[in-house]
């Protein structure tokens, strides 16, 4: 999968000098994160910088070392405006679900509006606090770390 997702040219928001990012972590991990979309903050990562620092404090809350974590987005590629428009929702959310059912993580963790609209049909807010399925992987939606960074309250 990484292979081809390293290599296609038909992924939603592929465009000339677009910048890939492909996941990292454990196949069978013990918690697979997906965010929407990398920003230039991240690097060469799915999330970077301080995002990543905070999602690891999340992630030893809940007693997951971060590098028993795959880490994916729901887009290869930065979108312009940082948005992924509807009319690439939907290929992103089919490749997303196939990339979980490849990986088989334990749990799932949707970071954002973007990965809980595209694999549960609702904003965060809708759906947080609330147990979902994913391809058969139990699931949760939250506000993403780049977000709360920019919230602190």
């Amino acid at each position: 999968f990484r292979t081809w997702l390293s290599n296609t040219n038909t992924l939603p928001l592929d465009r000339p000098g677009a910048k890939r990012i492909l996941p990292v972590g454990p196949a069978n991990a013990e918690v697979m994160l997906i965010t929407a979309m990398a920003s230039a903050d991240d690097g060469d990562q799915p999330m970077g910088g301080d995002a990543w620092l905070l999602a690891t404090r999340m992630l030893s809350a809940i007693g997951i070392p971060a590098d028993r974590a795959y880490l994916a987005n729901l887009s290869c590629f930065t979108a312009p405006g940082g948005k992924i428009d509807p009319g690439a929702m939907d290929s992103c959310a089919t490749i997303a679900r196939r990339h979980v059912a490849l990986v088989q993580p334990k749990r799932l963790i949707l970071f954002g509006d973007e990965p809980s609209r595209a694999l549960l049909g609702g904003t965060v807010a809708q759906k947080r606090d609330k147990i979902h399925k994913v391809e058969g992987v139990r699931a949760i939606a939250t506000f993403a770390p780049h977000w709360l960074i920019k919230r602190p309250a």
